[in-house]
């Protein structure tokens, strides 16, 4: 099972300093998973790696007050990534297989990152029933491997 998520202006987009697409993304959803939980966020970081595709790691955060208890679901997991620019247009789309991510990210004028449309099997693994989670945000990240 997957769950679809789809970008509306709801919540901001992170900043990027530069136009050019990152070598490594974090996307986040925040879901609702039961009793006596106040927050749990979804944060899955994919990052491209020269003739490997990519990487991508999962956190699921489950948040009860102060206390932010991260469950660990993908570990630096090495992934046959198909990285689509559209430098032209600002767009960047990534598709790892086993429906683990498929998202269309664009970079507007002042450098903002927003995810245009972004799916993943992972929601699923967590418990969270069908139905429409949008992501709260896309930023960039650092990535060593990239220049």
């Amino acid at each position: 099972m997957s769950v679809l998520a789809r970008h509306t202006d709801k919540h901001p987009a992170s900043h990027a300093a530069s136009s050019a697409h990152p070598g490594a993304i974090l996307i986040r959803w925040q879901v609702g998973l039961g009793p006596g939980l106040d927050t749990s966020t979804l944060e899955i970081r994919v990052e491209r790696c020269p003739h490997a595709g990519g990487v991508l790691t999962a956190d699921l955060l489950e948040r009860r007050g102060d206390d932010a208890t991260p469950r660990r679901l993908l570990d630096n997991e090495p992934s046959p990534l198909h990285w689509l620019e559209d430098r032209e247009h600002g767009l960047l789309h990534i598709d790892a297989p086993d429906g683990l991510l498929r998202c269309t990210l664009a970079r507007d004028d002042d450098g903002a990152l927003r995810v245009l449309y972004a799916r993943t099997s992972l929601l699923a693994r967590c418990g969270v029933r069908g139905g429409g989670y949008e992501p709260l945000d896309a930023a960039p990240l650092a990535n060593p491997l990239t220049p």
